[in-house]
């Protein structure tokens, strides 16, 4: 697999990140639901980690999001073979080096097609909050001591664990997206928060 390709699939689908857990009173979480679902402006900094049966890629990734807006980028080591993933309402563009590519965001087997990756771009932005994408299919969401602990939704297992406060909120500080059955798994590390992107 290209950097490239392994660089797509890296900054839209993320994983498990370090840093000390955080347990709050059972119900802390629940409480605060309605303001997560109204926390639409964030960036995201981490080194991301993928894995699949043929080898494993490692990046930078930078996530930036302004309501239904989403700002990607990501780079292997040293800054090379960066991606920008931009998407702006129904439209989804993918730059890499002089390449640009106009896409449509609610399509996954379209970027699909031109990455080699199914990419659910919309969920990831709830996913990230430990949220279901509303949008989405059905999900399941089972809870561990009043968190979220595994969100099943559009064939994609999201596994949770530490959580950390962000601007007053609890988000995720770990988690691990599986698709399908265990055949990618994509870890983010080093995750640094900031709220109120755009502000």
């Amino acid at each position: 697999m290209s950097l490239r390709a392994a660089s797509i699939a890296l900054c839209l689908c993320l994983a498990a990140c370090a840093g000390p857990g955080l347990r709050p009173p059972p119900g802390a979480w629940a409480e605060q639901r309605p303001q997560l679902e109204q926390f639409e402006r964030f960036r995201l900094q981490a080194k991301v980690a993928l894995r699949w049966p043929e080898g494993a890629e490692t990046a930078r990734l930078s996530w930036e999001q302004r309501g239904e807006d989403t700002d990607l980028t990501l780079a292997g080591p040293f800054g090379a073979g960066a991606v920008a993933i931009e998407r702006r309402g129904a439209r989804l563009e993918v730059r890499d080096g002089d390449s640009r590519r106009t896409l449509p965001a609610d399509d996954p087997d379209a970027l699909a097609a031109a990455t080699g990756w199914p990419v659910p771009v919309e969920a990831l932005a709830w996913w990230l909050r430990g949220l279901p994408d509303p949008a989405g299919p059905r999900a399941r969401l089972r809870y561990d001591e009043g968190l979220p602990q595994r969100l099943e939704q559009g064939g994609w297992t999201v596994s949770y664990g530490r959580f950390g406060r962000v601007d007053g909120l609890l988000l995720p500080l770990a988690l691990t997206l599986r698709y399908p059955a265990g055949a990618l798994e994509l870890r983010l590390a080093a995750a640094q928060w900031q709220a109120g992107a755009g502000e």
